[in-house]
């Protein structure tokens, strides 16, 4: 079926190509509520710090200190930043760390006089910063831990037990060099680890688990298709945001050949727009690189069979109505049916523009006119025409997968016919106007809008919720913004956690709440008593049971697949 899958990768919502034809954004915004989300999570994976014993003499005095433990009790607050051209720099503020110890001190001249008593120590200042570099690998973004500082500040320590008058000036002096230089140190050492390895391990693996080659969510032979979300190239940092170039392309699941054409300059950031976690500014390359996959593959056709339009419309599809606009075609095959062969030809290329004003498509076809004899089809005559459409696009999230949606809403505008070739003589293509509008109107778009309606979904992994959608028509691009909620696996992260779950646990293909089936057959009285009349408006897209259905004695068939 001509434009079928083409305008169903309108919804193409979050790709880019190498050029790129989609471009996203994340904003402070989001990097600040990622490190407020995350610090909970670090914070579990900190274990009790057990400090050395130590043992010294000062003078006549012996000092052991034993069973030294930290506890972190809390991480504080923290803030993410990008830094033009360099990555993420970040910071935690309020550190709070409780440590104790038991200390003795023993006299060493007769008669050798000692004490133990514990002495505890905290800080609630503490502060960490960091930075974390953004690169791109096989196609994904890379986190790596370029720094990270730690500044502990003084301890205030409290002691609590035994007296020890006779040393207490040195045991506090003592006490204090051991918080200041050794266990300082050890904090220092325990968050700067506990910090890198939740960038280089836990955070990569769930950046690792979003898939970022999804299929098309269509029924076979359509379902051929990818949308390649990888990265083209390394994200760039700057002011307010960090910038990403996506593939983007629709390309061959098998092949993954690329379109041959150049994909349009588009905006990476809006600030209009800035208070958003991310924006997305989605070219037409998307949709264009679309049509060429499926026309490479054979799919941008679609055939009407005679029996598709109904009785009592003004023009049918016969030798003897046909007459009309190509009067040879009687006199060829006289008495004969004609079907009709749409295709996109090869070497041709779909037109799509993006405006304020919306999305607009246009798409080169041929509609072949073939009679059908006893000996089989026979070709009468070729019209060509570009198919101008309307595509309103919006953002959203699927209400039965719950998962995060670009869907769309193909408007018929017109195709102005011309004659291609014909084996019949004469034609005026002027008069096939009303029989192919309503071919356009009341047959191809409501089905392409069934499509169009499943959408496609944005690349997600488990526990990440889009929210806040806005869709915005720009020049030369669709932008959406949204903000997201997302919630850590439970308890600590490891490698083997990918995220939260696998990527073949996503429900991306195909989607069955909107995927079009072959439906019960029923009558036309029953279809249209159901549903709507086969010449309805777009409200008709939401019949999916009228696709298929088989008309009764003095009805037409309404259209039944693509072929």
């Amino acid at each position: 079926m001509m434009l079928r899958l083409a305008l169903l990768a309108a919804a193409a919502a979050s790709v880019s190509a190498t050029a790129p034809g989609v471009r996203a954004s994340i904003s402070s915004h989001a990097l600040k509520y990622i490190v407020d989300t995350a610090l909970p999570v670090v914070q579990k994976k900190f274990s009790t710090i057990s400090i050395p014993n130590e043992d010294s003499k000062h003078g006549k005095v012996k000092v052991s200190i034993s069973n030294g433990v930290c506890h972190l009790n809390s991480l504080g607050s923290g803030s993410l930043s990008p830094v033009p051209g360099q990555g993420i720099a970040g910071s935690i503020q309020g550190i709070s760390v409780d440590c104790s110890a038991h200390i003795k001190a023993k006299l060493s001249i007769w008669p050798h006089p000692s004490c133990s008593f514990d002495v505890r120590g905290s800080v609630n200042g503490a502060s960490a910063g960091l930075v974390i570099g953004v690169a791109e690998t096989g196609g994904k973004p890379v986190l790596s831990s370029k720094s990270v500082s730690v500044n502990v500040g003084s301890f205030k320590l409290s002691f609590h037990g035994g007296v020890c008058g006779f040393v207490a000036k040195l045991i506090n002096g003592i006490a204090s060099l051991f918080f200041k230089n050794k266990v300082n140190h050890m904090i220092e050492k325990e968050v700067s680890s506990v910090l890198s390895q939740f960038i280089n391990n836990d955070a990569n693996a769930i950046i690792s688990a979003i898939p970022l080659d999804i299929p098309l969510p269509v029924k076979a032979p359509y379902n051929i298709a990818d949308v390649d979300f990888h990265l083209a190239n390394a994200p760039a940092f700057a002011t307010g945001y960090m910038g990403m170039d996506v593939v983007g392309s629709i390309v061959n699941s098998k092949t993954k050949a690329p379109a041959p054409f150049p994909a349009p300059t588009i905006p990476a950031w809006s600030n209009a727009s800035a208070a958003h976690f991310l924006q997305i500014f989605l070219s037409p390359y998307v949709l264009e690189s679309a049509v060429w996959t499926y026309q490479q593959a054979g799919l941008m056709e679609y055939t009407v069979k005679h029996t598709a339009i109904p009785a009592g419309f003004p023009v049918q599809l016969n030798t003897d109505a046909l007459a009309l606009i190509a009067p040879g075609i009687k006199t060829a095959f006289p008495g004969d049916f004609v079907d009709l062969h749409i295709t996109m030809p090869q070497g041709k290329k779909a037109t799509i523009t993006a405006s304020p004003a919306g999305v607009a498509a246009s798409v080169p076809l041929n509609i072949e006119f073939n009679a059908v004899t006893a000996s089989g089809d026979k070709n009468a005559f070729v019209l060509g025409c570009d198919f101008d459409g309307a595509i309103a696009l919006k953002a959203e999230t699927n209400s039965t997968t719950g998962f995060p949606m670009i869907t769309g809403n193909l408007s018929y505008l017109k195709c102005p016919l011309s004659v291609v070739s014909s084996n019949v003589g004469a034609v005026d293509p002027g008069l096939a106007d009303v029989l192919l509008n309503f071919v356009f109107s009341g047959l191809v778009t409501p089905f392409v809008n069934v499509l169009l309606n499943v959408g496609l979904p944005l690349p997600t992994t488990k526990g990440l919720t889009f929210r806040n959608f806005r869709l915005i028509n720009g020049n030369g691009y669709v932008m959406v913004a949204t903000d997201f909620t997302y919630v850590f696996p439970s308890l600590a992260l490891d490698s083997n956690v990918n995220g939260g779950h696998s990527a073949e646990q996503l429900p991306y293909a195909p989607l069955l709440d909107g995927t079009p089936v072959e439906p019960a057959e029923m009558t036309v009285e029953e279809a249209e008593s159901d549903e709507a009349d086969a010449s309805g408006d777009a409200s008709f897209a939401s019949g999916v049971t009228l696709l298929g259905v088989k008309r009764a004695a003095g009805h037409a068939p309404m259209l039944r697949g693509m072929n």
